[in-house]
This record gives C-alpha cells, structure tokens and sequence, in this order.
C-alpha cells in the first residue's frame, strides 16, 4: 500500500503490456493508483489480498482472523477511495490468494484515468473524450492534440508531485539539499525516458 500511495501522490502514469510484463497481486493496487494507467488485454491479474503465511504460522484462529479481516478492510477501503469498481473489488474478494483473475479487456478498462482526474483534465486542459475515443480507435492525426492534454495534466500535477515527493523524503530523514539533487536526479532520468 505504501508504493500505491506514492504512486498516487505524485500523480503517476501507469503502463502494463509487453515491455512491463503483467500486473498481478499487490501490483494491481499500484496499477489502480496511477492518475493514468493504461493496460494491454489480460495483463493485470487480481486476487485477495492476504497475510504472509509465515506470520500467520504462529497465530491462533481468531488472532490469524482479526489480522486478515483488518486487511481486507484497508484493501476495500482505499479501492473504494480510488473508485475502481465495485464489480472489480468483489472480484477480488472472491479469488483465493493463489488463485489470479485476469481482467477482461471491459474489465481491465477501470478507466484510463483516475475518475478526479479525469474530469480535472476535462475542465482544465480540454480533454475531449470523444476526440480520445478516435485517437485510440486508430486515428492518429489526433496524437498531438491527446499529447497535448497529457502534457497539460503533467505541467498542473507537478509542483504538488515535487511537494509530496519533498515530503516523503523529508520524512524518511533526508536532507532538503539531499532531496532537491535526488529529484534533480530523477527529474532527468524521467525526461531521458520520454526522449
């Protein structure tokens, strides 16, 4: 859960397919975090979450219940707040730990988008969900303009991103000159990445 949140306080984008490999177990709540995600068909897989069994050896049954059931409610809970699906949660509920469920094409779409953000991009940076439609049906004369509104998203997303990152490494007892070259760092590689 603390990647996931991470992913999600600074606004990351979210790509499972063949360069990735598949998205399974605790990923899919990484997936789910990102403000945009995108996924090929049948690559993110779900199940229950569960206790290690290690930790569960020397438990008794109520104590090994009150410890999964206290999972089960921070798990629901912050999908609920992530507004993935309720179809999709209970999905998730009702597979074994070693038992994946791969998500449809339908299912896997839980939007390309985190719901707030969706709509954040719609009112501030002119994303037309109809001209999106087309780009992604094969219209590729509509790549600069979708672009455009990645870019816009990104550009109004950062100075929070850079704060939570700050904070975070702040927390974790870094310097904030330690923290600025870090980011720095990372703020490069990112951008080598897009080239």
């Amino acid at each position: 859960m603390k990647i996931a949140r991470f992913v999600k306080g600074v606004y990351a984008t979210a790509y499972v397919g063949p360069d990735t490999g598949v998205c399974a177990s605790a990923c899919f709540f990484i997936f789910a975090s990102a403000a945009y995600r995108l996924a090929d068909a049948r690559t993110v897989g779900i199940h229950r979450p569960y206790v290690d069994p290690r930790r569960l050896a020397s438990l008794s049954p109520s104590q090994a219940e009150a410890l999964q059931n206290d999972l089960f409610r921070q798990a629901r809970s912050y999908l609920q707040e992530l507004q993935i699906p309720t179809s999709i949660i209970d999905t998730m509920f009702q597979r074994a730990s070693s038992e994946v469920y791969w998500l449809s094409d339908a299912e896997q779409q839980i939007g390309r988008y985190a719901p707030w953000y969706e709509q954040f991009l719609i009112g501030r940076c002119g994303l037309n969900k109809s001209i999106e439609q087309r780009y992604f049906s094969g219209d590729e004369s509509l790549l600069n303009h979708y672009g455009e509104v990645l870019r816009c998203g990104e550009r109004l997303t950062e100075t929070e991103a850079v704060t939570f990152l700050m904070n975070e490494f702040v927390k974790a007892g870094k310097s904030p000159e330690a923290v600025v070259l870090q980011f720095r760092v990372l703020n490069e590689f990112l951008k080598a990445g897009k080239r």
